[in-house]
Parts: C-alpha cells; sequence; structure tokens
C-alpha cells in the first residue's frame, strides 16, 4: 500500500473522524492524520516491515506496533500500548487496508464513547 493509497483511504472511509491528511515522508511512509477532536494519528511502515499506529488524545496515547519488545504477550511482536503502563495482545499486522480500518474503527470507538 503506498503513502497515497493510505491517504485516500482514511479520507474517503473515515471522513467523520478525519479532519486532514498529511504525508510527512512519503520515502519512508509517514503520515499523519489530524482529527476533528484536534488529536492526531501518525502512521508508519519501514522497508523492514515495522510499523506503529501512534495516537494522541488528552494527554493519552495508544500505539499498535511491532517493535520486538515484550515476548510475553501472545500476538508478539504485535501489541497495543495504552499509556506507558499497558501493553496489551493486538490484531494489527502492518500497514494494510485491513489494519488500518481496525485501527481508525478503534479510534472512532474511542471518540464516540
Amino acid at each position: 500500500m503506498t503513502v497515497d493509497e493510505l491517504a485516500n483511504l482514511c479520507k474517503v472511509e473515515f471522513p467523520i473522524l478525519i479532519e486532514k491528511v498529511e504525508v510527512v515522508d512519503p520515502r519512508r511512509k509517514r503520515i499523519r492524520l489530524t482529527l476533528f477532536d484536534e488529536s492526531f494519528i501518525d502512521i508508519h511502515q519501514n522497508s523492514n516491515g515495522r510499523y506503529s499506529y501512534h495516537w494522541e488524545c488528552d494527554g493519552e496515547f495508544y500505539r499498535f506496533n511491532n517493535a520486538p519488545h515484550f515476548d510475553e504477550i501472545e500476538t508478539a511482536p504485535h501489541h497495543l500500548h495504552i499509556g506507558k503502563q499497558v501493553v496489551l495482545p493486538s490484531q494489527v499486522r502492518g500497514v494494510t487496508e485491513e489494519d488500518v480500518r481496525k485501527v481508525l474503527k478503534f479510534v472512532h470507538l474511542k471518540t464516540t464513547n
């Protein structure tokens, strides 16, 4: 998935959530989504397959990634950070259409509850 395809997917499928999409670094496949609540999500994937979805909102953060730590988690290396203290298993596996939808649906549920 190219950064342009990723940006387009976000704009087209989540217009109620996303105010602005910026391609920050096309070479490194980095984009920033600014949400209507003024929070943001940074998405990136490098050429080695490492990825991260980092959402900052209300002084808290949520980060889906596959950094090779937390081997004890059943979905390792894939996991979700909720703030600095909580790390949970994650079904997100990279930056694919399916994974982008999973993350943005997660964010949408959190912002509407």
